[in-house]
């Protein structure tokens, strides 16, 4: 019952009141799952909507830099132009 634990620190999990008795036993024997060596967990990201994401936020902190950099050199005109 993965709605009755608790969430907590460093991506753990704790048992409540609602999750139901711990329950300890060999993988494949009753109600438990069987268990599959050797094999590769795959992925669950889609690198290129990842990858995207990264050049497009590349390149919006990348103007950003250049407005910064815009306006700071408007405002020493400005300061030198008052002096």
């Amino acid at each position: 019952n993965k709605n009755g634990l608790e969430i907590a620190p460093n991506n753990a999990l704790l048992a409540t009141n609602t999750s139901g008795e711990i329950t300890f036993g060999i993988p494949g024997t009753g109600t438990r799952g069987t268990l599959l060596t050797g094999s590769l967990e795959s992925s669950n990201v889609d690198l290129s909507t990842e990858f995207t994401s990264l050049v497009v936020a590349q390149r919006a902190l990348e103007a950003n830099s250049k407005l910064l950099k815009a306006q700071s050199e408007a405002m020493q005109t400005i300061l030198n132009v008052v002096q």
